[in-house]
């Protein structure tokens, strides 16, 4: 079975309304792919002036091309409200639907001795890398952004053998199993995404290898169950940090290191000025991409 791509370039006000059309004439996932660049969570808001490219993949069946004239006549009476590009229409053959796509992901190495790879990747023996399997569907982290980089390098110099972890928005569980892999005694993995949950739960059969000790849980803090961590790692938002600086202060014993990330240059001062009121000292702060992770020690 082959599959037809039908693809409109769009503004961000004829979001919606095509999507809304191509969910109508199809049960296939539509994806919507724009521009990155800015962190609502920071504050910022979204480039109304920036386009989307919309899309949905039919099956080439005995239906496509009644499908294809209906979705296409939408798109025209779209296109007289609000400009649009349509795309031409484009077979995919079923071998490049399930694996041509897999070419675009590659092993990505971090710090010292961590790799993460896609489980179709085949590793390297090496006696002092650990990789960490993760499927680049599985959403909330894939090691590509700077913060995720900047905490798994702060996180080999700052985790002890023996640690409790908390993962605060553990997301896909990146963190999680890179602090397991290092050597932590227990990791607690927490979000309150059940998505995401769900994503980093499969993750621990991915890396059956780490033999990862802890658990995720759909929870929020502050939690009875969480307390007296010897490390916690949050990589979330300035936002999160201002609003929620005392629980995270009560997550940890005394000594217990904060790895915190996910927010901009623009916003390390305030996050740090929180951060210290409720009672953390700074022991480093690091910088990439206009992007800022710091480390601190409970008082």
């Amino acid at each position: 079975m082959n599959w037809i791509e039908i693809s409109a370039n769009v503004s961000s006000e004829l979001v919606e309304p095509v999507v809304n059309l191509f969910e109508h004439y199809t049960s296939e996932v539509v994806v919507v792919e724009t521009l990155g660049g800015f962190n609502p969570d920071e504050g910022q808001e979204y480039p109304s002036s920036d386009l989307a490219k919309i899309s949905v993949y039919i099956r080439n069946d005995e239906f496509a091309e009644d499908r294809c004239v209906a979705i296409n006549g939408g798109l025209r009476l779209l296109k007289i409200i609000k400009p649009l590009e349509i795309i031409p229409l484009k077979t995919i053959l079923q071998e490049d639907w399930e694996n041509k796509w897999k070419d675009h992901f590659y092993a990505l190495e971090i710090g010292k001795h961590i790799v993460i790879k896609p489980p179709w990747v085949q590793k390297e023996i090496s006696s002092d890398t650990l990789f960490i399997n993760l499927n680049p569907g599985m959403a909330f982290g894939t090691g590509h952004h700077p913060t995720t980089r900047m905490c798994i390098e702060l996180l080999e110099n700052y985790l002890e053998v023996g640690f409790r972890v908390l993962d605060l928005g553990a997301g896909s569980g990146i963190l999680s199993f890179a602090a397991s892999g290092l050597g932590a005694s227990w990791v607690i993995g927490i979000d309150n995404d059940e998505v995401a949950i769900h994503s980093a739960i499969k993750g621990i059969e991915l890396n059956s290898d780490i033999n990862f000790k802890g658990e995720f849980l759909n929870i929020t803090i502050p939690d009875e169950r969480i307390c007296e961590m010897d490390l916690t790692l949050a990589n979330i938002s300035a936002n999160y940090f201002i609003d929620n600086c005392n629980d995270i202060f009560h997550t940890l014993r005394i000594g217990g290191i904060l790895i915190a990330s996910g927010f901009l240059k623009d916003n390390q001062d305030l996050v740090i000025s929180n951060l210290t009121k409720s009672g953390f000292s700074i022991l480093k702060n690091s910088v990439s991409d206009d992007w800022c992770a710091v480390v601190m020690v409970k008082n």
